[in-house]
């Protein structure tokens, strides 16, 4: 009778783990960001789920006008708010913390594209997940 149960739970059970949906496992994100027609020299993006989208959040850093995120830090599948940002030296100094005289950087990627960003993205389980992103300072 245990024997007979157990094969039961187990030919219920397994099915259901070969089932699990994959909108569950992470996703792998790659693409390439231009700005003004140029390739984004160094910078950063983010894919911030949307409400609906379980978490966690993803990116990684932007090289040369590309950006690669393994499925290992990727996303779940659903909607994502992106965001890029990308600092530049002012020419300026100013004093740290310690009273040292450094280096101001500048934010210089407009805020509809991070802090108030229009870009979106849907990851899904077909992908290929590839999200290319074409930025103006206008």
């Amino acid at each position: 009778m245990r024997t007979a149960l157990l094969w039961l739970a187990l030919g219920f059970c397994v099915p259901l783990a070969a089932g699990c949906d994959q909108a569950t496992s992470r996703h792998g994100l790659q693409g390439t960001v231009t700005l003004d027609s140029e390739p984004l020299a160094k910078g950063s993006i983010a894919f911030v789920p949307l409400p609906g989208t379980k978490g966690p959040p993803a990116g990684g850093p932007i090289r040369d006008g590309s950006y690669s995120v393994g499925s290992d830090g990727g996303t779940f599948v659903g909607k994502f708010s992106v965001s890029i940002k990308a600092s530049r030296k002012t020419g300026r100094k100013e004093h740290d913390s310690m009273g040292n005289l450094v280096d101001q950087f500048e934010q210089y990627i407009p805020r509809r594209y991070n802090r108030d960003t229009e870009l979106t993205a849907e990851v899904t389980v077909s992908g290929p997940n590839r999200f290319d992103f074409e930025l103006d300072l206008k």
